[in-house]
C-alpha cells in the first residue's frame, strides 16, 4: 500500500515523522534512493518518504500553510487520475484548528478537490475518521481510496502546538504529584497572553500559539533555547503520551 500524509508546516512534519518512526516503526528513505513507487509532489525539502517492514510506503508532505493544503491534495489526486502503477491508496490531511469555523470550511475545501476528480465517497465525508471512496482513472479502471481529514486540536481552537502542550500537561498530571510541568505550561501561556498590552508584537493568533510553545521549552530546556524546533520536538517522548496516542491512532492504518 502507498499512502500520503499532507500537513501544514515543518512543526507538524517533524512531529509526525517522530511519531511514525517511534510508534509504528516507519523508516526514513533518503531522497537519493527514490524508487519507481515514489513520485515527487512538491519540493524535496517539503516531502519525505518512509518504508515499512510490511512493504508499504508512506509520503509525508509539508504544504507550507493550511491554505496551500488543497493544492497539494489536488496534485496527489491528479497523479492518481493518470493511472500510475502505484497510486496512493490512502490520503490523510492534518490541519490546525486555528478558528472556530475551521472544520466546516476546511472539509468543504477538501471536498471541492475530490469533486474535481469525481471521487465518490461511500457516505458522509467526516472529520477524524477514514472515509472510503472510489474513482475512475484515465485508463478507465475503478480504484478505491481512503481519506482521513484530521483537524487538531479535536475540540478546542488552536494549533498542533496547543495539542502538544495539552499532552505534556496531562502527562504531568499523571506522573508528577507536584505537577511542575503543568504549572510551568500554565504560567508560560499566561505570560504570552498578557505580555503585549499595546498590540505591537504577536498580533496574530498563530504567532501567540508558537510563542507559548517555544517559551515552555525555553524554561524546561534552557541549554537548547536557541536550537531549532526539530531538536526540541525530538527531546520529548511524545509517543508515550496517551493524548498523542489517541489523537494519532488512525495512523496505524498505514502499516497494515
Amino acid at each position: 500500500m502507498k499512502s500520503v500524509i499532507i500537513c501544514e508546516g515543518n512543526t507538524d512534519l517533524v512531529l509526525l515523522q517522530y511519531f511514525l518512526e517511534k510508534t509504528y516503526n516507519w523508516e526514513y528513505v533518503n531522497i537519493k534512493h527514490y524508487t519507481d513507487k515514489m513520485n515527487r509532489i512538491t519540493e524535496p525539502n517539503n516531502q519525505k518518504w518512509f518504508s515499512h517492514s510490511s512493504g508499504n510506503s508512506l509520503c509525508l508532505i509539508s504544504a507550507g500553510g493550511c491554505s496551500k493544503i488543497p493544492a497539494i491534495l489536488n496534485k496527489c489526486l491528479d497523479y492518481n487520475s493518470l493511472g500510475p502503477l502505484f497510486p496512493y491508496d490512502s490520503i490523510a490531511v492534518v490541519c490546525d484548528r486555528d478558528e472556530v469555523e475551521t472544520e466546516a470550511v476546511f472539509l468543504t475545501s477538501l471536498l471541492s478537490e475530490f469533486n474535481r476528480y469525481h471521487v465518490q465517497f461511500d457516505g458522509e465525508f467526516v472529520h477524524n475518521n477514514w472515509n472510503r471512496s472510489s474513482y475512475t482513472n484515465a485508463l478507465q479502471s475503478q480504484q478505491s481510496l481512503n481519506c482521513l481529514p484530521l483537524i487538531i486540536p479535536f475540540e478546542d481552537t488552536g494549533a498542533i502546538e496547543s495539542f502538544l502542550l495539552n499532552a505534556l500537561s496531562q502527562a504531568s498530571e499523571q506522573s508528577d504529584p507536584e505537577m511542575v510541568d503543568k504549572r510551568v505550561i500554565e504560567q508560560c501561556i499566561d505570560f504570552i497572553d498578557n505580555i503585549d498590552c499595546c498590540g505591537k508584537y504577536l498580533t496574530r493568533r498563530r504567532d501567540k500559539t508558537k510563542a507559548k510553545f517555544d517559551s515552555v521549552f525555553v524554561v524546561m530546556t534552557p541549554a537548547e533555547a536557541f536550537s531549532n524546533r526539530r531538536n526540541l520536538l525530538r527531546s520529548v517522548p511524545w509517543e508515550e503520551f496517551e493524548t498523542i496516542q489517541i489523537g494519532f491512532k488512525h495512523f496505524s492504518h498505514f502499516s497494515h
